[in-house]
């Protein structure tokens, strides 16, 4: 008998130390794993699970200055880059459709027999914990978001090829994903007062409205974004409105289960508004059924605002 309980106990010690208790610790610690066990390499930051990036994510949102919540010199995030833009570059970019040393921020996308300049990474949430060339290091795996897709090369068996993929995403042994971000439903108002020219009806000024679904391989969002645009030689460029809201709600699928939403943005002398609805690192989340309402005054001395639905 007491050969026998000596085995049962045995066994349950075999057990409680197989390897994949240790995978379900493992996972269970990166669950809660946040800014504090965030490390860098290279000047790319490293997160220990999809769930942990996920995480700081979240947490960054609630900051007030997201570009610079990793306080350490090596880095510098894809995001300081962009706001650095100002709406004069963005014109000459639109204006000449010559990209420049920002081929790798934006790109021009063509929607409807038109060009509108586009961030490659949009959720500027995403684009705090890339670095300046959208560079991150998720699990042992290095991923690049470019304009056409997500090449990315495990580095679990040789982490001395960090530096060659830093300099050459396509190498060889890396993979490339396809990827692009997709519009639910959007609406373009294209009667926008323009104070400058002080015409009230100019079209060189629209305000657009979308809901989009931004697929980065390694992260997913869902968001509802309204932005007004200028019209310039090449194509379209954010510029600024004296005033923006609007309200949003539908239903999004989340791995295959559906959920309700809805919320108010607004925002004074501002490009654009943004509402974050959800984020995964998997894939199944999606749109199911929107809708939204929104009004926008393009300036000071606009009498009324403007009103749609999109």
């Amino acid at each position: 008998m007491k050969n026998i309980l000596f085995f049962v106990v045995f066994g349950c010690i075999i057990l409680s130390c197989s390897p994949n208790n240790v995978v379900a610790d493992q996972e269970l610690a990166s669950d809660n794993q946040s800014l504090v066990d965030v490390k860098i390499t290279n000047g790319v930051l490293e997160f220990s699970s999809k769930q942990h990036l996920l995480n700081v994510i979240k947490e960054i949102e609630k900051s007030n200055n997201m570009e610079n919540w990793y306080n350490n010199s090596e880095f510098r995030s894809l995001l300081q880059r962009q706001n650095k833009l100002r709406e004069a570059d963005l014109d000459h970019i639109a204006n000449t459709g010559e990209l420049g040393s920002q081929a790798d921020v934006l790109f021009f996308r063509e929607d409807n027999g038109e060009l509108i300049l586009e961030k490659i990474v949009e959720d500027p949430r995403f684009a705090a914990v890339l670095n300046e060339n959208s560079f991150v290091i998720v699990d042992n795996v290095v991923y690049h978001i470019g304009e056409e897709g997500v090449a990315y090369i495990s580095l679990a068996e040789n982490k001395k090829i960090l530096p060659t993929f830093l300099k050459n995403p396509s190498m060889e042994g890396a993979t490339f994903e396809k990827t692009k971000a997709e519009y639910f439903k959007n609406v373009r108002m294209a009667s926008v007062t323009d104070a400058t020219v002080g015409d009230p009806y100019n079209s060189n000024r629209r305000i657009v409205a979308e809901f989009v679904r931004h697929y980065s391989v390694v992260y997913i969002s869902l968001v509802v974004k309204m932005r007004c645009q200028k019209k310039n030689w090449i194509g379209w460029s954010n510029t600024n409105c004296y005033s923006m809201n609007f309200s949003a709600s539908g239903v999004f699928s989340e791995a295959g289960v559906n959920f309700p939403f809805s919320g108010t943005r607004s925002g004074t002398n501002v490009e654009e508004i943004t509402m974050f609805v959800d984020e995964v690192y998997n894939l199944s989340l999606n749109w199911v059924s929107t809708s939204g309402t929104g009004s926008f005054k393009c300036s000071s001395s606009d009498p009324s605002s403007t009103s749609f639905s999109f």
